[in-house]
């Protein structure tokens, strides 16, 4: 057998063997915090996770562009255009444009909402990750007040959550009322000539306060709970390479930590 066939049969062996003791540890009701210490320091455990697939994070780059340009180009349309004059010799131009770019990005979001639709009903991966977006009352009610309880000081003991957590539930169902209610106001707003004033007037206001409570949502909410918190600053990588910390995992998502965990400990004693 060549040196590297050995080298790599030992190495295999000795995870088999570290899994089987790990388990039988974990039979005999050894402590939670020390198994998992033991599984770090063996490297039963692996030092990132897969959060988010290629195409999940095509379709968050498509959404990041189009938001930023709708958000950019819709304040600059209310900005008013004499304005113009402060940017020189470009400011004309630059404020022609305002509405032509808000258009464009509206066009791009609209497609990203229809592969959404697409990917979520008719792709595996996208069944998935709609099923585990449904709300399950009982268990995100119970972890929303633990999370209480844990900002308040009442308790030191963060709430298990799974592979999505309630916090991101929210965001998520938001994201989709929001993007259904500016959809709609902005294919009005396109098409004036075919609305009455009283449809464009509620549709203006509509379509305005819910562009500042999306752009608000964003900046308070999902820049601070994904990027910004203690663990996540500067910025939470995901997005980039679809990866998560061990530690941000177990934090967040230990519920959905423990049951990776438990596959792959089962892939390497079988």
């Amino acid at each position: 057998m060549e040196p590297e066939s050995r080298q790599g049969l030992r190495e295999e062996l000795i995870r088999e063997i570290r899994a089987e003791l790990l388990n039988e540890l974990q039979s005999r009701g050894l402590d939670e915090g020390v198994l998992q210490e033991l599984r770090i320091e063996h490297g039963v455990v692996p030092e990132s996770f897969y959060r988010m697939t290629f195409n999940q994070r095509v379709q968050h780059l498509v959404l990041m562009i189009s938001f930023l340009v709708l958000a950019l180009t819709g304040l600059a349309l209310k900005v008013p255009a004499e304005t113009a004059a402060v940017f020189g010799p470009a400011g004309d131009m630059l404020f022609s444009l305002r509405g032509v770019l808000h258009r464009i990005a509206a066009a791009w979001m609209l497609g990203g909402s229809f592969y959404h639709l697409y990917y979520v009903f008719f792709t595996a991966d996208g069944r998935v990750d709609v099923s585990a977006l449904w709300f399950s009352p009982r268990k995100d009610l119970q972890d929303l007040l633990q999370t209480l309880r844990l900002g308040l000081g009442l308790s030191e003991t963060p709430p298990e959550m799974g592979r999505v957590t309630y916090k991101e539930k929210l965001e998520y169902w938001a994201l989709v009322w929001g993007t259904i209610v500016m959809s709609v106001t902005g294919v009005i707003l396109w098409s004036a000539s075919f609305w009455s004033g009283v449809v464009l007037d509620v549709s203006r206001a509509v379509h305005w306060y819910e562009a500042i409570l999306a752009i608000l949502a964003i900046l308070i909410w999902h820049m601070y709970n994904v990027h910004l918190k203690p663990g996540a600053f500067p910025m939470n990588r995901a997005w980039i390479d679809g990866r998560i910390s061990r530690e941000e995992m177990m934090e967040e998502h230990y519920l959905e930590y423990k049951r990776l965990l438990k596959e792959k400990e089962d892939r390497d004693v079988s």
